[in-house]
């Protein structure tokens, strides 16, 4: 009886499925890719087209084809070209933001997220509120910022409710969703009794509605809050059911991470042979199926790694380490790929836009000179008011001069960082067998150059933005930077910057200039200072702004010393803003740099380059 039962419910369960599927492929009028090209093709109205490629841009972003994916987004910003809050213009920003997530592009993909909840925020849709705050909170937990993911989820669950939804959205989050999210983020708090209340509430939100995968994950999750509690038969009954449900739905990457869990759990409960079956059962669907999602198959292998070595199993910990280094090269290769392809486009989109509005720009300082010539006839004062608008557009149109130059600086550094992260990941594929663990290493470097790049991007894109919030001002940027390299060396730092300062910093290659300086004094600080103490201080001064930047380390004489590209490059920077640069320092005497800018500089929003 209790099987006939079981059978019944995973069959309400599928067709459950089969109906949900049905009714969006009634929506749309296709069911495949193929089928919405061609649709594409026929199309003439621009809703009609814009919802053909969200259809198939969509399905690209299943497959895990981002790259193929963000073409199609770029296709809808090619053909939607309204600039204020609209539904379409809501789905743009979040599905590019999902495309950023998934390809490790996280503080882009927070500001595409946080522009989605202005656009959701200004239309005052509940459901788009939903999941604007779910994508939100999604980057700050995936930044290890669990603290400020929470209220982004506590925020959106009010708004989110179960479908069936009006036939205008696409897929949105849904409350088992938000709940899921909310308990991962407890989970990296080591706050486990929350996290297993909120993957129960998960649990039940997915199961009103028969999501199979929704139900599937929050299982898994149950699973893995009780291996942290060491209890293996709660843990293991939670992982079964989680593989059941993902087979029954074809989500086949749940039911790997649910075979490595089912390992873990028997290993706790003493069956060593049980958890050797389970993980061949997961290594088997690996070999079926090697399309599967690249993140859950890193942490079945993860689950893997911890039987092994619990068990002291050296030939399943060494094909283990060989099929994560084979994965960790494949997944860095398809994505710089993937990463080369996404901010090509992007550049394209960007100075696409760029052009847009200097052509607007032109056609407004046209329209302004017939209003001249008519105001002359009439009224002498409307001169006045002409020439100030004259002034307005010339400004507007070298503030976007200036931000496509700053556009192909980004693109020109990007292509160079590629080029050597694809030179690295070919080494590594070449020696993932004959040398793993040289491999390892390559791929260590690649982690390493990426991240560095992300963050010159990140630099550069913070300079291009106006500053609406306390958390993109330049103290807040700089707080963020020291606290990551001073506190980790044991360095306390003061910060003392005059409130009136952020006023001031109105050109961007200043404000991106004083980053840069103030960043590559911390990273030498950090280095070689060997200091316990720090200052950094921006104050005003008459018409200068005095830049100070001091420790209490070992210093070092700068007559002898031998200067590398950090102290060069703090000394061009300040020549690039008319400034001068003075060093003082001695032997187990610190060190001080002392920067003298002119506020003219920084507050001139034309750049060198429009002069």
């Amino acid at each position: 009886m209790i099987y006939i039962s079981s059978m019944i419910k995973w069959c309400c369960c599928f067709l459950w499925s089969v109906l949900l599927y049905t009714g969006i492929q009634a929506q749309t009028g296709y069911d495949n890719i193929e089928t919405a090209r061609r649709q594409y093709a026929r199309d003439e109205g621009t809703d009609n087209r814009v919802k053909t490629c969200f259809f198939i841009a969509d399905h690209f972003m299943d497959m895990d084809q981002y790259d193929s994916a963000q073409v199609w987004l770029n296709k809808i910003g090619d053909i939607y070209t309204i600039k204020h809050p609209t539904l379409f213009n809501y789905y743009l920003l979040s599905r590019q933001a999902e495309v950023y997530y998934y390809n490790g592009l996280l503080q882009l993909g927070l500001q595409a997220a946080r522009r989605s909840l202005d656009v959701a925020t200004a239309l005052n849709d509940s459901l788009l509120l939903a999941d604007a705050y779910n994508m939100t909170g999604l980057f700050y937990m995936t930044m290890n910022q669990g603290e400020q993911a929470k209220p982004y989820f506590y925020q959106g669950i009010p708004f989110a409710r179960q479908p069936p939804y009006p036939p205008q959205y696409l897929s949105l989050a849904k409350p088992h969703h938000l709940y899921g999210n909310l308990a991962e983020t407890f989970e990296k708090l080591n706050q486990d009794d929350s996290a297993q209340y909120c993957n129960q509430l998960s649990l039940r939100k997915a199961t009103d509605i028969r999501w199979l995968r929704g139900m599937a994950v929050a299982n898994t999750n149950l699973g893995k809050v009780y291996l942290k509690q060491s209890k293996p038969d709660s843990s293991y009954k939670h992982y079964a059911e989680a593989r059941q449900l993902a087979n029954t739905g074809g989500d086949i990457d749940v039911e790997l991470v649910s075979y490595g869990g089912l390992a873990l759990a028997e290993q706790q409960l003493g069956h060593k042979r049980e958890a050797e079956h389970w993980l061949e059962s997961g290594f088997s669907l690996i070999r079926k199926s090697p399309q599967v999602n690249a993140l859950f198959t890193r942490e079945f292998l993860g689950m893997a790694l911890r039987v092994y070595k619990q068990e002291g199993d050296t030939p399943g910990t060494e094909r283990t380490y060989v099929a994560m280094v084979t994965l960790d090269s494949t997944r860095t290769s398809n994505n710089t790929r993937q990463i080369q392809n996404i901010l090509n486009i992007s550049a394209k989109n960007e100075n696409r836009l760029l052009k847009l509005e200097v052509a607007e720009a032109n056609q407004k300082k046209e329209l302004a000179g017939t209003r001249l010539y008519l105001a002359l006839l009439a009224l002498l004062l409307l001169l006045g008011i002409f020439l100030i608008y004259r002034y307005y557009t010339g400004q507007k149109l070298k503030v976007a001069a200036l931000k496509n130059n700053i556009s192909q600086d980004l693109h020109d550094d990007v292509g160079a960082s590629l080029s050597s992260l694809h030179i690295y990941s070919a080494l590594a594929q070449k020696l993932v067998v004959s040398d793993p663990v040289k491999a390892g290493e390559m791929l260590q470097q690649i982690s390493e150059n990426t991240q560095q790049l992300m963050e010159n991007m990140g630099d550069i894109v913070w300079a291009m933005k106006p500053q609406t919030d306390d958390m993109h001002t330049l103290e807040a940027r700089i707080k963020n930077y020291g606290s990551i390299l001073l506190n980790a060396k044991n360095i306390h730092c003061h910060y003392q910057i005059d409130p009136g300062i952020e006023a001031k910093l109105k050109n961007m290659d200043a404000r991106k200039n004083i980053l840069l300086i103030i960043k590559e004094a911390i990273n030498n600080m950090a280095k070689y200072s060997a200091a316990t103490e720090a200052w950094i201080s921006i104050t005003a001064e008459a018409d200068w702004l005095l830049l100070t930047i001091r420790d209490n380390g070992r210093g070092f004489d700068p007559q002898t010393v031998q200067r590398g590209n950090g102290l060069n490059n703090i000394s061009n920077r300040c020549v690039q803003l008319s400034g001068n640069l003075k060093i003082d320092s001695a032997a187990n005497n610190g060190t001080a740099l002392y920067c003298r800018l002119p506020v003219a500089t920084i507050r001139d929003t034309r750049s060198k380059t429009l002069q």
